[in-house]
């Protein structure tokens, strides 16, 4: 499971260090709650289609758990992201439509799609983030209006779990309002940017 990671303070900015979890990513916090979710179903034959950190972090809790770990790669996927998955026992498939192939797949075998985009328990490792920002950060010293985050995103399900986690805490009275939220995505993958922010060159990586 994912535990609370570092914050540290530069110019008067601080870095939330999601890269110290286990797997070296903010993936753990999802994957591992959606995981132990299907595995107390028994749900033992899990697929996922991603060849970077969700993969990666689906496979190292799969193998804990004795549990089978589809992945759906890329034929061009990161050599050392390829060689992480093979250690970790992970069951590679090579496509060029990795995520239909490998919703195909699950649904011909029976097995279970671990897709951070549409299971509902994807958001919920996520939701923790919010009380351990504002608990490193101290409640008494925080004015909420100054409060920007600024979250790197690729399908939005860390930023969504997020916002529950800040609606938690208003909910339970413990914050008056919002941070403000920055959903940041690459010139290559920008499914929520991109229709906001227009005025750029769209890039193949």
């Amino acid at each position: 499971m994912s535990h609370s990671t570092l914050m540290i303070e530069r110019q008067q900015i601080w870095f939330k260090r999601e890269d110290l979890n286990t797997t070296g990513s903010i993936k753990d916090r999802g994957i591992s709650h959606q995981l132990n979710t299907h595995l107390n179903k028994n749900e033992k034959s899990l697929v996922i289609s991603s060849s970077g950190n969700a993969a990666i972090s689906a496979s190292y809790y799969a193998k804990l758990a004795n549990a089978k770990m589809y992945v759906f790669i890329y034929p061009d996927c990161n050599p050392e992201k390829k060689n992480r998955l093979n250690e970790l026992g992970a069951t590679i498939m090579e496509s060029t439509q990795p995520l239909t192939e490998s919703l195909e797949f699950a649904e011909r075998n029976g097995f279970t799609h671990i897709r951070q985009a549409t299971d509902p328990e994807a958001t919920v490792g996520y939701q923790e983030l919010a009380a351990e920002i504002v608990d490193q950060l101290g409640l008494e010293k925080i004015d909420i209006n100054d409060l920007a985050l600024f979250i790197p995103v690729s399908s939005g399900t860390a930023f969504v779990g997020l916002f529950e986690g800040f609606s938690s805490l208003i909910k339970a009275k413990k914050l008056e309002k919002y941070p403000q939220m920055h959903a940041v995505q690459s010139q290559a993958v920008h499914p929520i940017a991109g229709p906001f922010d227009t005025m750029f060159k769209r890039k193949s990586t």
